[in-house]
Formats: C-alpha cells, structure tokens, sequence
C-alpha cells in the first residue's frame, strides 16, 4: 500500500510525511513543538550561554580568580601560624587580607555581569524553550542562517 497515494499526500517528501502524520495524529502535541521564530530564539539563548560559559572560565576571569585562589590560600595559612605578639607578622597578614580584599571585588566585578546575563538567558530559555520540541527543520534553519532576537 503506497502511503502517498492512499492519503492523497502524493509528491510530498518523507520530511512533509512524517510532520503531516505527527500533527494529524495528535493535534494536542503540536502544541509541544516550537515555531520557527522560538526555535531560532532558543538556538541563540543556547549559543550565548556557551559564550557566557566562554568568558566566565576564560583566561580574562581565570586569571583573577587563580590569584585571589592563591592569596587565599596565603592567608589562611598566615593566620593558622600568627604570631599576634609579632607586631610586622600582624602587619603583613593585615596586607594580605587587603589585597584578597581588592582581589574578590575584582573577581565580584568581573563575574557578575556575566553571571547576571547567565541567570537572565537562562531564565528566558527556560521559559520559551525548556520541555519543548524543536522541529530538525527550524533547528537546521536556525543554525545555517541565525537571525537572533535582542536579548535579555
């Protein structure tokens, strides 16, 4: 039996078929399927998140959060051998925990403009994309021709 020509579906591709039997099927799951516009949408949010990911483990952020690692890890270990009758030992623990204290405001003030932009990306993303099927097409689409939306 020719599915095509028992339907009256003749000419049209596997692809065409198989979206056709899916939403004729179950009309109540196409709901599940993103549009072509959300789906484009979400490519781009799972795109960003990658980047914001990028930068947050990059060389830029590593880089201060190594030396506020290693500052801190300094200091701890002053203070487990301080010798408070020591007037220039207390001096120079008190230096170490200043500049620790420089080094986490700088960590603070790099990372938290990514992390903000991370919790808003994600946010949208689960909100439009998360438990939602994407058609191959619109994904194919999407990721050959990206027309990303603002952002949050």
């Amino acid at each position: 039996m020719n599915i095509c020509h028992s339907n009256g579906l003749r000419g049209l591709g596997l692809a065409a078929l198989t979206a056709a039997a899916v939403l004729a099927a179950a009309p109540a799951r196409s709901q599940d399927f993103l549009n072509a516009q959300d789906t484009m949408s979400c490519i781009c949010w799972e795109d960003e998140l990658a980047q914001v990911d990028a930068d947050l483990n990059g060389p830029e952020v590593g880089a201060v959060r190594d030396e506020f690692n290693r500052v801190d890890e300094l200091l701890r270990q002053a203070h487990a051998n301080l010798d408070t009758s020591d007037k220039a030992e207390m001096e120079s623990v008190q230096r170490i925990s200043e500049r620790r204290t420089q080094l986490k405001q700088q960590l603070d003030q790099t990372q938290f403009p990514l992390l903000r932009r991370k919790v808003a990306l994600t946010t949208q993303y689960n909100n439009t994309c998360a438990g939602r099927k994407m058609l191959v097409m619109n994904v194919e689409a999407a990721h050959n021709n990206p027309q990303c939306p603002a952002t949050p």
